[in-house]
């Protein structure tokens, strides 16, 4: 209604000689004065002692008196306990047995009725814990200072559809209530996503640059550079992405040829026929009497040039002429021609440590071209766990440097404490103060990567350690159940738990998803359903969806959510039966 109430606490002289003794004393008494406030102003009464006697009117203690003078009485309760911080400790030491005798009053009788008089469950809280600092023996929740108290009224105000109103449990295709994560939230990570679009706008005014971010599995690194894509496109710019896969490894340069052909229909969609005509002559320009030879590497081409026919020469096999060397040259001019400072291209490669060597040597001569720098942004992303010393990928860092190309490394650790207890609070819509003790043991069994915790959290969740309250509304755990939970320090050991207990459909399902790596395209799940061994797989792998271990993209698309997905998966395959598996699939 736009109204508003303002309580303001005087502030002690700090050479006061009872400063500290009032403020160890006095900070929980104002957070219990705060409580009454607040509690008369919502339900417009005041609460009393268990012995007294109800109003004519059926109320209890002052509930009889007009609501501006409950708040009246609640204002000079709040002085009085204020007047009692400058006295002296004698004083102080009455007046606190006599407040401790109201708040326990106070707590028996009034409390109850907070989340019948319509609050949400977040302000019922605020509200409780604001009162549990009245009680000798003060509950955990109880706040310590007002301070606490402006930071959870400031996520209230601020964020209101997470931490103020009530929500309805959502539920997922399993009937299992779901928990509320920030599906694109990167938390703890502002430095890093500063650093990354600083370096593109430097590539995007005129300059090639090449990042690599190394870090453990699930600590974020795509999440982190696919954040980039949405800005490269705004700009007029071309993200190509792409994540290698341990079991392909030899198809890299396939795949990298592949990618440059999707950029050709890019380039198609995001010009106008006057930039097209403008970019085909500049590539007839330079390709000259080779037109065939790109033609023929980069088939989508043609969707630039309708009559490609006037540019070639001639159809030729070149299928034993293009090796590396010649595939590197190729798309390096290629590259030249279609990437500008009006038009960046950002290529992005995930997991560089299950590459072919011959991707490091593409990369190195599409960024060191001495006749046209292109304004190209490279982004390479791997496991620093499983790479040596001596890897390729941090000769190419050398390289690269050594001809001139800012080159930065970047590691992702896990999370700190503080970022992970604010992950956690969103996800379960509840103050970071009371969701504090749970993180900090959820940290000691993650350190901190995101996607463990996400994982682990989920795990509770599925175990019943982790439930939501009805009748409070909001999650509770139990503190001693989550540190007995034993993961032994491996998320892949939780996420096979769980598949153990799927149908053996979905095993079955998974089992053959993981043996074509982290995807699964429309082609192979259209030659797999015409087997007869598999004929539901399609109704098998969306069950698969549905439990979340893979996601859908278009009608008959399926990607393992996480490598680490794909791993647990494979693994459910005996030792002794994978070749059988995957030779069958």
């Amino acid at each position: 209604m736009g109204r508003y109430f303002e309580v303001e606490f005087p502030t002690l002289p700090e050479t006061d000689a009872n400063a500290v003794f009032v403020s160890q004393n006095e900070e929980t008494a104002r957070c219990h004065s705060l409580g009454v406030i607040l509690y008369e102003l919502f339900l417009n009464c005041t609460p009393i002692s268990p012995g007294a006697k109800p109003d004519d009117d059926g109320g209890l203690g002052s509930g009889s008196r007009n609501f501006d003078a409950s708040i009246e009485q609640a204002r000079k309760k709040i002085q009085l306990v204020d007047l009692r911080a400058v006295c002296a400790p004698e004083i102080h030491s009455i007046a606190h047995v006599r407040r401790e005798e109201a708040s326990t009053a106070l707590l028996r009788e009034g409390c109850s009725n907070l989340s019948g008089g319509g609050l949400s469950a977040s302000l019922c809280l605020v509200i409780q814990n604001l009162l549990d600092c009245g009680e000798d023996d003060r509950p955990d929740n109880a706040y310590d200072s007002i301070d606490a108290v402006i930071n959870d009224l400031h996520l209230l105000l601020l964020d209101p559809s997470r931490f103020l109103f009530n929500h309805e449990p959502v539920y997922d295709d399993n009937g299992r209530i779901t928990l509320s994560f920030r599906e694109h939230q990167l938390y703890g990570r502002e430095h890093e996503v500063s650093l990354i679009t600083e370096t593109f706008c430097r590539v995007s005014s005129g300059k090639s640059e090449s990042l690599f971010i190394g870090g453990f599995s699930g600590s974020g690194k795509s999440r982190l550079v696919n954040g980039l894509t949405a800005r490269v496109d705004s700009v007029g710019g071309y993200a190509l992405t792409h994540k290698f896969d341990q079991m392909f490894q030899e198809k890299s340069m396939l795949d990298m040829v592949a990618l440059f052909n999707d950029l050709c229909l890019l380039i198609k969609e995001n010009s106008s026929q006057q930039d097209l005509l403008v970019l085909v002559n500049h590539l007839a320009t330079v390709f000259s009497s080779d037109w065939s030879t790109l033609a023929q590497l980069l088939p989508n081409i043609k969707a630039l040039v309708p009559h490609l026919e006037r540019f070639a020469d001639g159809k030729e096999d070149l299928d034993n002429q293009m090796n590396v060397r010649s595939i590197c040259f190729t798309l390096q001019r290629f590259n030249r021609v279609v990437s500008s400072a009006t038009h960046p291209v950002m290529l992005f490669l995930d997991d560089l440590q299950w590459c072919h060597k011959s991707v490091f040597t593409l990369v190195e001569s599409l960024l060191c071209d001495a006749i046209g720098p292109p304004c190209l942004f490279f982004v390479g992303t791997y496991r620093s766990n499983e790479v040596a010393d001596d890897h390729e990928i941090f000769c190419l860092e050398q390289r690269l440097k050594s001809s001139g190309v800012p080159t930065t490394m970047l590691s992702l650790e896990g999370l700190n404490p503080s970022d992970l207890n604010t992950m956690v609070s969103d996800a379960l819509r509840i103050f970071p103060r009371i969701t504090e003790p749970l993180s900090d043991i959820i940290y000691q069994k993650t350190k901190g990567n995101p996607f463990f915790v996400l994982t682990f959290m989920r795990s509770l969740a599925d175990r019943k350690l982790l439930e939501y309250s009805f009748s409070t509304r909001r999650w509770i755990w139990d503190e001693d159940d989550v540190s007995s939970m034993d993961i032994t320090g491996n998320v892949l050991y939780i996420l096979s738990s769980k598949m153990s207990g799927l149908s053996s459909n979905i095993q079955s399902a998974l089992k053959v998803a993981a043996c074509f790596g982290i995807k699964i395209k429309q082609s192979v799940v259209e030659n797999l359903s015409a087997d007869p061994e598999h004929l539901d797989i399609r109704d098998k792998f969306d069950l698969v969806v549905k439990e979340g271990f893979m996601v859908k993209g278009g009608t008959l698309e399926f990607k393992f959510v996480h490598d680490k997905v794909r791993e647990a998966a494979y693994d459910l395959i005996p030792e002794k039966d994978k070749d059988q598996v995957s030779s069958a699939v």
